[in-house]
């Protein structure tokens, strides 16, 4: 039983790697947390701010011009349709200008909701819901664990729809892309353990291989191999080198390569 292992090297990089770049127009905003290569951030956090007051005012006037709306039709909503317009009223009373609008009270039969739509509560409960997800673009929130690796923008800058901000990686999940011949590709199997090394690293570590590619690489003419790994001492961009342990061969002889030329 032989256990052929496959030479391969390669650069890290991060598994999870973002372009971040801005959906909105607007004046970048000074924060606690400086937008800055090497700052890190927990999931949830505010990478960078936007100025908002605008669409924030805006969003406040569509809301009470709606809660209005709710007011006028009231009374109809409670003689057509009591069940609906005991709802509608606790909707009102608990209508916050200042919080995430609520969910509308949910109709029980397509009349109601064909009576709603008539008198325009749901186009414009629809307008609100628009606004505040415009709203929530003016915030750039980290989408996981990381730290930043590009900042293309200072704090009070102008930024455009569609202007790259920066660039921001996980610091937990990395692979390394490498790329095999045809004939060792049939060797290797999905779950392959991969010994990794590099001149930057006391020890080895030790990765697997997660995708095989299906086609053939027209500039290498070679299969690409994607080995996922995770390790302290491993960096994004780091240059490493290794084997990959490929499945046993049954019933094998193995002979130098140099004995079989000719």
């Amino acid at each position: 039983d032989i256990e052929p292992s496959i030479d391969f090297s390669g650069r890290i990089n991060s598994a999870n790697k973002i372009n971040i770049v801005s959906e909105v127009n607007g004046i970048t905003l000074l924060s606690n947390y400086k937008f800055e290569v090497g700052e890190s951030f927990k999931k949830g956090e505010v990478l960078l701010s936007i100025k908002d007051h605008d669409v924030a005012l805006e969003l406040k006037s569509v809301k009470s011009q709606f809660l209005s709306l709710l007011i006028q039709v009231l009374p109809d909503v409670k003689m057509d349709y009591p069940d609906l317009g005991n709802k509608l009223q606790s909707y009102i009373n608990n209508f916050n200008l200042d919080k995430r609008i609520a969910d509308l009270p949910l109709t029980s039969s397509s009349k109601q909701r064909n009576f709603l739509s008539s008198r325009q509560i749901l186009s414009n409960y629809y307008s609100i819901k628009s606004l505040e997800n415009r709203l929530d673009k003016f915030r750039i929130k980290a989408p996981f664990d990381g730290v930043v690796t590009k900042a293309l923008i200072d704090p009070g800058s102008n930024v455009m729809i569609g202007q790259p901000i920066g660039e921001f990686i996980s610091l937990q999940n990395y692979e390394i892309n490498t790329t095999v011949s045809v004939q060792e590709s049939g060797l290797i199997s999905i779950g392959n353990e991969a010994v990794i090394k590099s001149d930057d690293m006391n020890s080895q570590i030790v990765g697997i291989v997660q995708r095989i590619g299906s086609h053939i690489n027209e500039l290498t003419q070679s299969i690409d191999i994607s080995i996922s790994v995770d390790s302290e001492y491993i960096k994004d961009g780091m240059y490493v080198s290794g084997k990959i342990i490929c499945d046993t061969i049954k019933n094998a002889y193995a002979i130098e390569r140099s004995k079989i030329i000719n």
